[in-house]
């Protein structure tokens, strides 16, 4: 499906006037894509999606924004880990690892409301903190 759409970072805010639930998935923010994954920190209130699989850069103030323990929402659909990996850890202060045999792995799931390092879990990445050895 998504053979002729150009691959596409998406980042928004949520809209404190807009008095009904914010979304932060797929469906919403890269509708006709068959790849894309979407985190939505509630701390920060910001949504950010891969559709497709671009190469993402972030400004220096803007990534590694999610503690740990920050709660968020993950939706992930058939996106490989290392391009799950490689988004994910544009943003989290925690250092990612992917398990070899796991590399290419495609991965789908919905998760809301968990703390990020469980969301990581999940996937199937190894996480530790920044700078440590």
């Amino acid at each position: 499906m998504d053979d002729k759409l150009e691959p596409k970072f998406v980042e928004r805010l949520q809209d404190e006037n807009f008095p009904g639930p914010f979304s932060c998935n797929c469906e919403t923010d890269c509708a006709g894509y068959s790849q894309c994954a979407c985190i939505r920190d509630y701390e920060t209130k910001r949504c950010r999606c891969i559709c497709g699989n671009p190469h993402v850069t972030l400004k220096a103030d803007e990534g590694r924004q999610i503690k740990p323990d920050g709660m968020v929402d993950l939706f992930v659909k058939n996106t490989s880990l290392d391009v799950l990996a490689e988004f994910l850890s544009k943003l989290s202060y925690d250092e990612l690892f992917i398990p070899a045999k796991d590399l290419k792995r495609e991965v789908s799931l919905s998760l809301k409301e968990v703390p990020l390092s469980q969301a990581l879990k999940e996937v199937g990445l190894i996480s530790r903190p920044s700078g440590s050895k």
